[in-house]
Protein backbone atom coordinates (compact mmCIF):
# COMPACT_ATOMS: atom_id res chain seq x y z
CA UNK A 1 0.00 0.00 0.00
CA UNK A 2 1.22 3.46 -0.82
CA UNK A 3 2.74 5.17 2.22
CA UNK A 4 0.53 8.20 1.63
CA UNK A 5 -2.57 6.03 1.96
CA UNK A 6 -1.34 4.73 5.29
CA UNK A 7 -1.42 8.19 6.84
CA UNK A 8 -3.45 8.42 9.99
CA UNK A 9 -6.90 9.94 9.96
CA UNK A 10 -5.68 12.99 11.82
CA UNK A 11 -2.76 13.56 9.43
CA UNK A 12 -4.99 13.34 6.36
CA UNK A 13 -7.59 15.61 8.01
CA UNK A 14 -4.94 18.21 8.78
CA UNK A 15 -3.45 17.94 5.29
CA UNK A 16 -6.89 18.43 3.80
CA UNK A 17 -7.46 21.48 6.00
CA UNK A 18 -4.17 23.05 4.87
CA UNK A 19 -5.16 22.80 1.21
CA UNK A 20 -8.60 24.34 1.80
CA UNK A 21 -9.36 27.99 1.28
CA UNK A 22 -9.77 30.30 4.25
CA UNK A 23 -13.54 30.17 4.01
CA UNK A 24 -13.54 26.40 3.87
CA UNK A 25 -11.28 26.34 6.92
CA UNK A 26 -13.78 28.40 8.89
CA UNK A 27 -16.67 26.16 7.83
CA UNK A 28 -14.73 22.99 8.69
CA UNK A 29 -13.78 24.39 12.09
CA UNK A 30 -17.38 25.39 12.87
CA UNK A 31 -18.58 21.90 11.92
CA UNK A 32 -15.83 20.12 13.86
CA UNK A 33 -16.90 21.89 17.06
CA UNK A 34 -20.26 20.12 16.94
CA UNK A 35 -19.19 16.60 15.81
CA UNK A 36 -17.26 13.95 17.78
CA UNK A 37 -15.18 11.77 15.46
CA UNK A 38 -14.45 8.06 15.94
CA UNK A 39 -15.08 5.81 12.81
CA UNK A 40 -16.95 6.39 9.55
CA UNK A 41 -16.17 5.44 5.95
CA UNK A 42 -15.64 8.60 3.93
CA UNK A 43 -13.68 9.56 0.81
CA UNK A 44 -11.26 12.44 1.23
CA UNK A 45 -9.30 13.75 -1.80
CA UNK A 46 -5.52 13.80 -1.37
CA UNK A 47 -3.97 16.74 -3.16
CA UNK A 48 -3.21 16.92 -6.02
CA UNK A 49 -4.51 13.81 -7.78
CA UNK A 50 -5.02 10.96 -5.31
CA UNK A 51 -7.91 9.99 -3.06
CA UNK A 52 -8.47 7.19 -0.58
CA UNK A 53 -11.22 5.67 1.56
CA UNK A 54 -10.94 6.22 5.28
CA UNK A 55 -12.79 4.47 8.06
CA UNK A 56 -13.75 6.31 11.20
CA UNK A 57 -17.05 6.71 13.00
CA UNK A 58 -19.12 9.69 14.05
CA UNK A 59 -21.04 9.66 17.30
CA UNK A 60 -22.80 12.27 19.37
CA UNK A 61 -23.78 14.40 16.34
CA UNK A 62 -25.39 17.64 17.47
CA UNK A 63 -28.69 18.39 15.81
CA UNK A 64 -27.44 20.75 13.13
CA UNK A 65 -30.90 21.19 11.60
CA UNK A 66 -32.15 22.96 14.74
CA UNK A 67 -29.21 25.37 14.63
CA UNK A 68 -29.63 25.95 10.91
CA UNK A 69 -33.35 26.61 11.30
CA UNK A 70 -32.59 29.21 13.97
CA UNK A 71 -30.10 30.92 11.65
CA UNK A 72 -32.56 30.64 8.77
CA UNK A 73 -35.26 32.45 10.74
CA UNK A 74 -32.79 35.18 11.73
CA UNK A 75 -31.71 35.73 8.13
CA UNK A 76 -35.27 35.80 6.79
CA UNK A 77 -36.31 38.19 9.54
CA UNK A 78 -33.57 40.57 8.37
CA UNK A 79 -34.67 40.42 4.72
CA UNK A 80 -37.17 43.27 5.10
CA UNK A 81 -37.05 46.57 6.93
CA UNK A 82 -39.09 46.91 10.12
CA UNK A 83 -41.48 49.39 8.50
CA UNK A 84 -42.06 47.03 5.57
CA UNK A 85 -42.83 44.13 7.89
CA UNK A 86 -45.23 46.31 9.88
CA UNK A 87 -47.03 47.26 6.65
CA UNK A 88 -47.34 43.62 5.58
CA UNK A 89 -48.80 42.73 8.98
CA UNK A 90 -51.42 45.47 8.55
CA UNK A 91 -52.33 44.21 5.06
CA UNK A 92 -52.53 40.60 6.27
CA UNK A 93 -54.65 41.39 9.32
CA UNK A 94 -57.05 43.57 7.31
CA UNK A 95 -57.58 40.79 4.76
CA UNK A 96 -58.12 38.12 7.41
CA UNK A 97 -60.66 40.29 9.27
CA UNK A 98 -62.45 40.97 5.97
CA UNK A 99 -62.67 37.24 5.24
CA UNK A 100 -63.83 36.47 8.79
CA UNK A 101 -66.64 39.04 8.55
CA UNK A 102 -67.99 37.54 5.32
CA UNK A 103 -67.05 33.92 6.19
CA UNK A 104 -64.72 33.67 3.21
CA UNK A 105 -61.80 31.27 3.05
CA UNK A 106 -58.69 33.47 3.27
CA UNK A 107 -56.10 30.97 2.00
CA UNK A 108 -56.16 30.02 -0.76
CA UNK A 109 -58.39 32.94 -1.67
CA UNK A 110 -60.66 32.79 -4.70
CA UNK A 111 -60.63 35.41 -7.43
CA UNK A 112 -64.06 36.62 -6.32
CA UNK A 113 -62.89 37.04 -2.71
CA UNK A 114 -59.86 39.04 -3.82
CA UNK A 115 -61.92 41.25 -6.12
CA UNK A 116 -64.48 41.92 -3.41
CA UNK A 117 -61.64 42.79 -1.01
CA UNK A 118 -60.26 45.26 -3.59
CA UNK A 119 -63.72 46.86 -3.96
CA UNK A 120 -63.99 47.11 -0.16
CA UNK A 121 -60.60 48.84 0.10
CA UNK A 122 -61.48 51.24 -2.71
CA UNK A 123 -64.19 52.77 -0.50
CA UNK A 124 -61.56 54.52 1.65
CA UNK A 125 -58.14 54.07 0.02
CA UNK A 126 -56.50 55.48 -3.07
CA UNK A 127 -56.00 53.10 -6.02
CA UNK A 128 -52.25 52.81 -5.39
CA UNK A 129 -52.87 51.86 -1.77
CA UNK A 130 -55.33 49.16 -2.88
CA UNK A 131 -52.58 47.60 -5.00
CA UNK A 132 -50.20 47.68 -2.06
CA UNK A 133 -52.72 45.81 0.10
CA UNK A 134 -53.13 43.19 -2.61
CA UNK A 135 -49.37 42.70 -2.60
CA UNK A 136 -49.67 41.95 1.11
CA UNK A 137 -52.24 39.23 0.33
CA UNK A 138 -49.78 37.78 -2.17
CA UNK A 139 -47.06 37.60 0.50
CA UNK A 140 -49.51 35.84 2.85
CA UNK A 141 -50.09 33.08 0.30
CA UNK A 142 -46.42 32.65 -0.56
CA UNK A 143 -45.45 32.38 3.10
CA UNK A 144 -47.99 29.58 3.58
CA UNK A 145 -46.72 27.68 0.54
CA UNK A 146 -49.47 28.62 -1.91
CA UNK A 147 -48.95 30.19 -5.35
CA UNK A 148 -49.59 33.88 -5.78
CA UNK A 149 -53.34 34.50 -6.27
CA UNK A 150 -52.63 37.91 -7.81
CA UNK A 151 -50.72 36.87 -10.93
CA UNK A 152 -52.71 36.11 -14.09
CA UNK A 153 -55.99 36.85 -12.32
CA UNK A 154 -58.28 38.38 -14.93
CA UNK A 155 -61.16 39.20 -12.59
CA UNK A 156 -58.88 40.96 -10.11
CA UNK A 157 -56.82 42.79 -12.73
CA UNK A 158 -59.90 44.25 -14.40
CA UNK A 159 -61.30 45.24 -10.99
CA UNK A 160 -58.09 47.08 -10.10
CA UNK A 161 -58.03 48.76 -13.50
CA UNK A 162 -61.58 50.00 -13.02
CA UNK A 163 -60.72 51.33 -9.56
CA UNK A 164 -57.81 53.22 -11.07
CA UNK A 165 -60.02 54.75 -13.78
CA UNK A 166 -62.84 55.82 -11.49
CA UNK A 167 -61.03 56.74 -8.27
CA UNK A 168 -57.68 58.08 -9.43
CA UNK A 169 -56.67 61.45 -7.97
CA UNK A 170 -53.66 63.67 -8.33
CA UNK A 171 -50.88 62.95 -5.79
CA UNK A 172 -51.02 65.17 -2.72
CA UNK A 173 -47.50 66.43 -2.14
CA UNK A 174 -46.50 68.38 0.92
CA UNK A 175 -45.19 71.88 0.24
CA UNK A 176 -41.42 72.43 0.31
CA UNK A 177 -39.61 74.24 3.09
CA UNK A 178 -37.91 77.27 1.50
CA UNK A 179 -35.00 79.45 2.65
CA UNK A 180 -37.54 82.18 3.50
CA UNK A 181 -39.38 79.81 5.85
CA UNK A 182 -36.08 78.70 7.39
CA UNK A 183 -35.18 82.31 8.19
CA UNK A 184 -38.53 82.81 9.91
CA UNK A 185 -38.00 79.62 11.91
CA UNK A 186 -34.56 80.89 12.91
CA UNK A 187 -35.97 84.17 14.21
CA UNK A 188 -38.73 82.33 16.08
CA UNK A 189 -36.17 80.49 18.24
CA UNK A 190 -35.98 82.38 21.53
CA UNK A 191 -34.54 80.15 24.27
CA UNK A 192 -31.79 78.61 22.14
CA UNK A 193 -31.24 75.87 24.72
CA UNK A 194 -29.94 72.42 23.80
CA UNK A 195 -33.32 71.37 22.36
CA UNK A 196 -33.65 74.42 20.11
CA UNK A 197 -30.01 74.05 19.01
CA UNK A 198 -30.73 70.41 18.17
CA UNK A 199 -33.97 71.26 16.35
CA UNK A 200 -32.32 74.02 14.32
CA UNK A 201 -29.32 71.87 13.35
CA UNK A 202 -31.68 69.09 12.25
CA UNK A 203 -33.67 71.56 10.11
CA UNK A 204 -30.59 72.79 8.25
CA UNK A 205 -29.01 69.37 7.81
CA UNK A 206 -32.32 68.01 6.51
CA UNK A 207 -32.56 70.91 4.04
CA UNK A 208 -29.00 70.75 2.66
CA UNK A 209 -28.60 66.96 2.71
CA UNK A 210 -32.05 65.98 1.27
CA UNK A 211 -32.23 63.26 3.95
CA UNK A 212 -35.34 61.18 4.51
CA UNK A 213 -36.77 61.32 8.02
CA UNK A 214 -35.73 57.71 8.65
CA UNK A 215 -32.12 58.64 7.85
CA UNK A 216 -32.06 61.91 9.74
CA UNK A 217 -33.59 61.00 13.10
CA UNK A 218 -34.06 58.11 15.48
CA UNK A 219 -37.49 56.48 15.51
CA UNK A 220 -37.75 56.33 19.32
CA UNK A 221 -35.44 57.23 22.24
CA UNK A 222 -34.78 53.62 23.20
CA UNK A 223 -34.11 52.31 19.68
CA UNK A 224 -30.99 54.22 18.67
CA UNK A 225 -28.69 51.84 16.76
CA UNK A 226 -25.12 53.00 16.10
CA UNK A 227 -24.79 50.58 13.20
CA UNK A 228 -27.77 52.08 11.40
CA UNK A 229 -28.52 55.57 12.73
CA UNK A 230 -26.50 58.77 12.45
CA UNK A 231 -24.05 59.30 15.32
CA UNK A 232 -21.88 62.26 16.23
CA UNK A 233 -18.79 60.33 15.16
CA UNK A 234 -20.23 60.12 11.63
CA UNK A 235 -19.63 63.87 11.15
CA UNK A 236 -16.28 65.26 10.03
CA UNK A 237 -15.97 69.06 10.19
CA UNK A 238 -13.37 70.88 8.11
CA UNK A 239 -12.58 74.58 7.54
CA UNK A 240 -14.60 74.49 4.30
CA UNK A 241 -17.60 72.46 5.43
CA UNK A 242 -18.56 69.09 6.83
CA UNK A 243 -19.12 65.53 5.63
CA UNK A 244 -21.73 63.15 7.04
CA UNK A 245 -21.18 59.42 6.64
CA UNK A 246 -24.51 57.65 6.11
CA UNK A 247 -24.55 53.91 6.77
CA UNK A 248 -28.18 52.99 6.23
CA UNK A 249 -30.99 54.43 4.10
CA UNK A 250 -34.23 53.30 2.52
CA UNK A 251 -32.31 52.18 -0.58
CA UNK A 252 -29.12 51.15 1.24
CA UNK A 253 -30.13 48.46 3.72
CA UNK A 254 -27.34 45.90 3.30
CA UNK A 255 -24.51 48.15 4.56
CA UNK A 256 -22.59 47.42 1.36
CA UNK A 257 -21.32 50.99 1.05
CA UNK A 258 -21.29 54.36 2.77
CA UNK A 259 -22.96 57.49 1.42
CA UNK A 260 -20.79 60.56 2.03
CA UNK A 261 -22.92 63.72 2.06
CA UNK A 262 -21.17 67.12 2.01
CA UNK A 263 -22.50 70.19 3.83
CA UNK A 264 -21.33 73.70 2.87
CA UNK A 265 -19.87 76.20 5.31
CA UNK A 266 -21.62 79.49 4.54
CA UNK A 267 -19.65 82.02 6.52
CA UNK A 268 -21.78 84.79 8.02
CA UNK A 269 -25.08 83.26 6.94
CA UNK A 270 -27.79 82.43 9.50
CA UNK A 271 -28.53 79.35 7.37
CA UNK A 272 -25.06 77.79 7.69
CA UNK A 273 -25.52 74.07 8.55
CA UNK A 274 -21.94 73.64 9.77
CA UNK A 275 -22.24 76.54 12.23
CA UNK A 276 -25.49 75.03 13.51
CA UNK A 277 -23.77 71.68 14.09
CA UNK A 278 -20.84 73.32 15.89
CA UNK A 279 -23.26 75.19 18.17
CA UNK A 280 -25.09 71.95 18.90
CA UNK A 281 -21.85 70.17 19.78
CA UNK A 282 -21.00 72.98 22.21
CA UNK A 283 -24.35 72.66 24.02
CA UNK A 284 -24.58 68.85 24.34
CA UNK A 285 -22.22 66.45 26.10
CA UNK A 286 -21.91 63.52 23.72
CA UNK A 287 -20.78 59.96 24.27
CA UNK A 288 -19.10 58.26 21.27
CA UNK A 289 -22.23 56.34 20.24
CA UNK A 290 -24.84 59.02 20.89
CA UNK A 291 -27.27 60.04 18.16
CA UNK A 292 -26.11 62.97 16.05
CA UNK A 293 -29.18 65.05 16.93
CA UNK A 294 -29.44 64.88 20.71
CA UNK A 295 -30.29 67.30 23.51
CA UNK A 296 -30.01 67.49 27.29
CA UNK A 297 -33.02 66.34 29.32
CA UNK A 298 -33.05 65.67 33.07
CA UNK A 299 -29.28 65.38 33.13
CA UNK A 300 -29.21 62.86 30.27
CA UNK A 301 -28.40 63.06 26.58
CA UNK A 302 -31.60 62.14 24.70
CA UNK A 303 -31.90 61.56 20.92
CA UNK A 304 -34.30 63.80 19.00
CA UNK A 305 -37.02 61.59 17.53
CA UNK A 306 -39.00 62.30 14.40
CA UNK A 307 -42.17 62.72 16.46
CA UNK A 308 -40.64 65.41 18.69
CA UNK A 309 -39.14 67.12 15.67
CA UNK A 310 -42.48 67.27 13.85
CA UNK A 311 -44.34 68.49 16.94
CA UNK A 312 -41.88 71.37 17.29
CA UNK A 313 -41.96 72.16 13.55
CA UNK A 314 -45.75 72.21 13.27
CA UNK A 315 -46.07 74.31 16.42
CA UNK A 316 -43.63 76.91 15.08
CA UNK A 317 -45.19 76.97 11.61
CA UNK A 318 -48.61 77.59 13.16
CA UNK A 319 -47.24 80.47 15.23
CA UNK A 320 -45.71 81.94 12.07
CA UNK A 321 -49.08 81.86 10.29
CA UNK A 322 -48.53 78.81 8.04
CA UNK A 323 -50.90 75.89 7.61
CA UNK A 324 -48.86 73.16 9.31
CA UNK A 325 -51.02 70.42 7.78
CA UNK A 326 -49.45 70.96 4.35
CA UNK A 327 -45.87 70.53 5.61
CA UNK A 328 -44.08 67.42 6.80
CA UNK A 329 -40.59 66.08 7.35
CA UNK A 330 -40.42 65.41 3.61
CA UNK A 331 -40.81 69.16 3.01
CA UNK A 332 -37.11 69.66 3.87
CA UNK A 333 -36.05 66.98 1.39
CA UNK A 334 -38.21 68.47 -1.35
CA UNK A 335 -37.27 72.05 -0.52
CA UNK A 336 -33.53 71.36 -0.34
CA UNK A 337 -33.50 69.51 -3.66
CA UNK A 338 -35.52 72.28 -5.33
CA UNK A 339 -33.23 74.98 -3.95
CA UNK A 340 -30.14 73.10 -5.16
CA UNK A 341 -31.71 72.75 -8.60
CA UNK A 342 -32.52 76.47 -8.69
CA UNK A 343 -28.88 77.22 -7.79
CA UNK A 344 -27.66 75.21 -10.77
CA UNK A 345 -26.68 71.89 -9.15
CA UNK A 346 -26.79 69.18 -11.85
CA UNK A 347 -29.73 66.76 -11.53
CA UNK A 348 -27.43 63.72 -11.36
CA UNK A 349 -25.71 65.19 -8.27
CA UNK A 350 -29.09 65.88 -6.65
CA UNK A 351 -30.09 62.29 -7.32
CA UNK A 352 -26.85 60.93 -5.85
CA UNK A 353 -26.85 63.06 -2.71
CA UNK A 354 -30.53 62.41 -2.04
CA UNK A 355 -29.94 58.67 -2.56
CA UNK A 356 -32.75 58.38 -5.10
CA UNK A 357 -32.54 55.07 -6.91
CA UNK A 358 -34.87 56.14 -9.73
CA UNK A 359 -35.93 59.39 -11.37
CA UNK A 360 -38.64 59.89 -8.73
CA UNK A 361 -36.65 62.89 -7.44
CA UNK A 362 -37.90 64.87 -10.45
CA UNK A 363 -41.40 64.93 -8.92
CA UNK A 364 -39.95 66.67 -5.84
CA UNK A 365 -38.40 69.58 -7.71
CA UNK A 366 -40.16 72.92 -7.56
CA UNK A 367 -38.86 75.83 -9.60
CA UNK A 368 -38.63 78.73 -8.99
CA UNK A 369 -38.63 79.15 -5.21
CA UNK A 370 -39.50 82.41 -3.44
Amino acid sequence: MCPRKRQTVCAIYLNHRKQASRRHKQAAFALSRNICFSTLTIKIPIYPSHSCSLSFSVSGVVNQETLLDTELRRYRNAALADNTKASYRTHRDTFIKFCAFFSYKPVPASSLTLSRFAAFLARTLRPQSVKVYMAGVRILHLELGYPSPIDNNWLLSTTLKGIMHLNATAPRQKLPITPAILLKLKHALTRYDSFECCFWAACLVAFYSFFRKSTLLTKSPGKHDCRRDLCKRDVTITPTGAVIKVKHTKTLQDYSRHLLVPLPRITGSPLCPVAALETLFDHVKYEPGDALFSFNKDGKTVPLTHRWFMLALKSMLTKLGYDSAIYSGHSFRRGGASYAFACGLPPNMIKTQGDWRSDAYERSLTYPLP
